[in-house]
Parts: C-alpha cells; sequence; structure tokens
C-alpha cells in the first residue's frame, strides 16, 4: 500500500521538482544533480504545493548522506549517525535552514543536518 501512495505522490510532483538541475563546479562540471541541487526558495515553493514534495527531497537527503558517510568510512574519517536525530526532527532542521538561506541549495542544508547528528569515531568500511 505504501509502494502505491508512494508512486502516486511521485507522479503528481510539480515539474519543477522533478526537472531540478544540477550544482556546478568551478569548471563546469556538475558535482550535484537532482532535488539537492533545486535552491532551498525552490524546495519551500514544491513544499507548499505539494505536502509530499518534503519527503521526496529528504529522500534525496539521506541517500547523499548515505553515501557521504560511506565515502568518509571509506577514507578511515568520522561519520555521522544518521538515525542519532528522530527524522521528523531532521526534515524540521532543513526546512529551517532553507528559510533561513532561500538563495543556497538544499545539498548546503543537507550538508549542515550532517554535522549536527553524533559523530561516530573512525572505522574502516567492511569489504
Amino acid at each position: 500500500m505504501r509502494s502505491i501512495a508512494f508512486s502516486m505522490a511521485f507522479a503528481l510532483m510539480p515539474a519543477s521538482l522533478l526537472a531540478s538541475g544540477n550544482v556546478k563546479a568551478a569548471d563546469n562540471t556538475s558535482l550535484i544533480m537532482g532535488m539537492g541541487s533545486a535552491t532551498c526558495a525552490q524546495f519551500a515553493t514544491d513544499y507548499k504545493a505539494n505536502q509530499d514534495a518534503d519527503n521526496m527531497y529528504f529522500v534525496w537527503a539521506r541517500g547523499f548522506l548515505s553515501g557521504r558517510n560511506s565515502a568518509l568510512s571509506e577514507a578511515g574519517l568520522p561519520t555521522r549517525q544518521l538515525d542519532s536525530m528522530p527524522t521528523s526532527s531532521q526534515q524540521f532542521f532543513l526546512r529551517t535552514y532553507c528559510d533561513a538561506h532561500p538563495l543556497l541549495p538544499y545539498v548546503f542544508a543537507v550538508m549542515e543536518l550532517q554535522k549536527s547528528l553524533k559523530t561516530i569515531k573512525k572505522t574502516r568500511h567492511p569489504r
């Protein structure tokens, strides 16, 4: 049942949400693609138009955080405990950050969220 509801929500997303661009590096290569490259203002617009947008953006954020944690772990650097803050609190953090920084990309809000999560000592990613 949840997958049907999720599929329906995805089908009803505003075109602006699904057509997010990308964040470019100085050499014009894409660093971030998808929902994370939307501005915080666009996130707010999408969220106001469709409450499910918050969850769609958060799915992107969780994937980004997981990938970033994996890269940090592989490098032997400290990672963050992604479940050290309740999901609803993480989503509130992202909305609050974006309200205060509407011109920044959503990914900046996600990186700030990561900094607020509990640090895990250095560990090597199991191979």
